[in-house]
């Protein structure tokens, strides 16, 4: 029986992996390796966390990122599989920028040696097919969203959130800096909690200190608290959308800082712009107040248009995600380990 190892860098590709981890038969469950700083996630997760890459190299290794590829590579490991950790969203839309191949977004360079590329939604799963012709790609949906946390109502709790500041391409830019004195004054009328991305969460919680905000770390508080969730380019916001509570998106206009901003003439598909209407848009911090208020109401136009949304982003929601993702992952293994004898 193949045993496959997980090898996870970062808090959110843990959240990803740990479903499909619980969802294998436990004779195909290896070694759960995880960053030091993560090791002590393990009785949260109901998993053996270890930092220590013990096991056997030629063992399979399952990642949910880019640089978890390169960490399973530098351990001597030849057979990999791959998860997205979040919608799958590329920024192919502007063929002659690097942003097409990054590494980090689905069907970018630097994956040789995957073998398995398990994907949320046919979008994704179809970048994958083109770039790497010889893999597998099967389309399994998200595990986050197949046990969200159920809604814990204290009053019109409002999360407002934000992605880092990555500086791939005009879209991968951060909104927080034009909407962040929105929050504050937001703050004064209604109950605010902050979150970000793991990469922009001190900056993020720093900020929230200074302005009396309350700062929540944990996507998962956020969506059993909040009321409402406001948010950029994030697949945060479609993961809260899925819990059947409204989300507020925030569009970075055109040239409103440094000249950069979402053009809405490059189409990337997914968060740009085919379920871009997952919530509320607005593109003016002065339009805040109001899209929150509306979100509230959710009138039924608005539940419409994050039901299409989540059809475009998630292929299936009916809970079995990450067994999807563990019966095809385990499939993999075995035809690997047949190769391999």
């Amino acid at each position: 029986m193949t045993q496959i190892d997980f090898i996870c860098g970062e808090s959110h590709f843990c959240d990803h992996a740990a479903p499909i981890w619980h969802a294998l038969p436990p004779e195909n469950r290896g070694v759960f390796i995880a960053a030091p700083g993560l090791v002590a996630r393990g009785p949260e997760l109901g998993i053996e966390v270890t930092a220590h890459t013990r096991g056997r190299r030629d063992n399979p290794a399952f990642v949910a990122s880019w640089g978890d590829v390169q960490t399973a590579r530098r351990s001597g490991r030849t057979r990999i599989a791959r998860i997205e950790h979040g919608i799958g969203q590329s920024y192919a839309g502007d063929p002659e920028s690097q942003a097409a191949v990054h590494e980090s977004y689905a069907g970018g360079r630097g994956q040789e040696g995957v073998g398995l590329f398990l994907a949320p939604n046919e979008h994704s799963a179809d970048r994958w097919r083109r770039a790497y012709p010889t893999a597998s790609v099967v389309t399994v949906g998200s595990p986050p969203i197949d046990n969200l946390p159920a809604y814990e109502r204290d009053g019109e709790v409002i999360a407002v959130s934000t992605h880092f500041d990555a500086r791939v391409c005009p879209e991968t830019r951060s909104a927080f800096p034009l909407f962040k004195d929105a929050f504050v004054e937001l703050s004064k009328h209604r109950r605010v909690i902050a979150h970000g991305h793991p990469r922009i969460a001190f900056e993020v919680s720093q900020w929230a200190r200074r302005n009396g905000i309350e700062f929540v770390p944990s996507l998962r508080e956020v969506q059993r608290r909040a009321a409402v969730y406001v948010c950029d380019n994030s697949s945060s916001m479609y993961e809260f959308a899925a819990t059947g509570r409204p989300v507020v998106v925030l569009d970075l206009p055109e040239g409103r800082i440094k000249g950069i901003g979402y053009r809405r003439n490059v189409n990337h598909g997914l968060r740009f712009w085919d379920a871009a209407d997952v919530g509320v848009r607005i593109d003016d911090p002065a339009d805040l107040p109001e899209a929150v208020r509306i979100a509230l109401v959710d009138p039924p136009g608005i539940r419409q248009n994050r039901e299409k949304a989540l059809d475009v982003v998630y292929a299936f929601r009916d809970g079995n995600a990450a067994l999807r993702a563990a019966t095809a992952l385990v499939e993999w293994a075995g035809q690997e380990a047949a190769v391999a004898a």
